[in-house]
């Protein structure tokens, strides 16, 4: 028998409370708002229930390689030798190739040279070797005219890495590479979203916000087989109860703006 007193109401809502917390705390660690996140566990006392110090690592390697240090990266990926070759991951090879590149963009081309010795030896994919040797080459004059050699130096390579380096961290501990929060909020969006939005905003429409709408920017737009009215004024629903008027200028309203237009 199911006992009722484990699904009454108040304990559905003691539920629904902390699945809410743990989603605002998951969404406050992913933006890197760690200071609102050490806040939230210790008010609403829920450390147990999050893997807290996972994303205060992953923050920490971000944090070295958007000050182009890699050795936090190397550091964990080493730790995680064997679970990076069982994801066939290279995000240990993309991060001694940037640091090559870096070696080579300070001057140091004998560095650079004698890096590329030491590190590149063991990788097994021989074109990706010879696209970045390309640089000792050519001659510094003649680098930026081009484009894959413009493309190797460019900084924008620093954070394709952290993007790479993210979405490894994540397969490597089983979790997803965005927000819970984030993706029901896009659920909820892709059920509303159609053909006309952001051409005829509605005011009570989510997928109309400015702030909410960007996450339903590549939604699919949602099957709706029974179309629904809404007025552009009001925002509400045109229906039996509150019909739609056409208005001598040709333009439909609905029945409560007609009545106050009239008055």
């Amino acid at each position: 028998m199911i006992d009722e007193n484990n699904y009454s109401f108040e304990n559905l809502k003691i539920f629904c409370e902390k699945k809410l917390h743990n989603l605002l705390l998951d969404f406050f660690l992913r933006e890197k708002f760690l200071e609102t996140a050490n806040n939230f566990i210790l008010d609403e006392k829920i450390s147990s229930s999050v893997e807290y110090s996972i994303f205060l690592e992953i923050q920490k390697i971000l944090l070295s390689l958007k000050n182009k240090d890699i050795n936090e990266a190397l550091n964990w990926c080493n730790t995680n030798k064997s679970k990076l070759t069982k994801l066939n991951s290279n995000i240990k090879f993309k991060l001694l190739k940037q640091q090559y590149v870096e070696i080579y963009k300070s001057g140091n081309v004998l560095d650079a040279v004698k890096f590329a010795r030491e590190n590149f030896s063991s990788h097994s994919d021989v074109k990706e070797i010879r696209e970045i040797m390309i640089i000792l080459a050519v001659r510094k004059e003649n680098i930026y005219r081009i484009p894959k050699i413009v493309e190797i130096l460019s900084e924008d390579r620093w954070i394709d890495l952290e993007n790479d380096f993210k979405q490894v961290f994540f397969q490597v501990y089983s979790m997803k590479s965005c927000s819970s929060l984030e993706v029901l909020f896009q659920s909820g969006l892709m059920s509303l979203k159609t053909s006309f939005c952001y051409s005829n905003k509605n005011k009570t429409c989510p997928v109309c916000c400015d702030e909410i709408g960007i996450l339903a920017k590549d939604l699919p737009a949602s099957h709706h087989p029974v179309s629904t009215l809404i007025c552009r004024i009001t925002g509400d629903i045109m229906d039996h109860v509150n019909p739609p008027m056409s208005l001598p200028n040709g333009q439909v309203y609905s029945e409560k703006v007609y009545i106050f237009m009239i008055k």
